[in-house]
């Protein structure tokens, strides 16, 4: 008797998992769908000047225009200084400004930080360039 009872209580048990199974699967689905129905396609040209009849390449990035949870934007100066530009965002882009100071190849440090549970992510990110003479 004891045997069947047991029985019966595991495949009762591999009943319920197998049904949170499902539910899992079908929330990780519903998340996948969205993110792919949020996806933009950003082409960017290799080369910057376009000229008739010369080949060119782009790179083409597949972007999510999902909302993030709230994040923070910092400029990283000189010596790892960090400089907050801007607070409590969750769009998936923003804008940051500049002004050239030199007419030398210059870089702009920044990096998004996110917080996760408690547990900040940071994205490192650096863009160079050129300003025009």
């Amino acid at each position: 008797m004891e045997v069947q009872s047991k029985e019966l209580e595991l495949n009762e048990r591999i009943t319920e998992l197998e049904k949170m199974n499902k539910t899992l699967s079908d929330s990780l689905n519903k998340i996948l769908k969205s993110r792919i129905y949020n996806t933009q396609l950003i082409a960017i040209p290799e080369k910057k000047e376009v000229i008739l009849g010369v080949p060119n390449k782009l790179n083409v990035l597949m972007h999510t225009s999902s909302p993030y949870p709230n994040y923070q934007v910092y400029r990283i100066k000189e010596n790892d200084v960090k400089e907050l530009l801007k607070e409590n965002l969750s769009e998936p882009s923003f804008d940051i400004e500049f002004t050239p100071k030199t007419n030398e190849r210059t870089s702009l440090n920044y990096s998004v930080v996110i917080d996760l549970n408690g547990n900040k992510i940071e994205i490192p990110s650096q863009i160079s360039y050129d300003p025009e003479k």
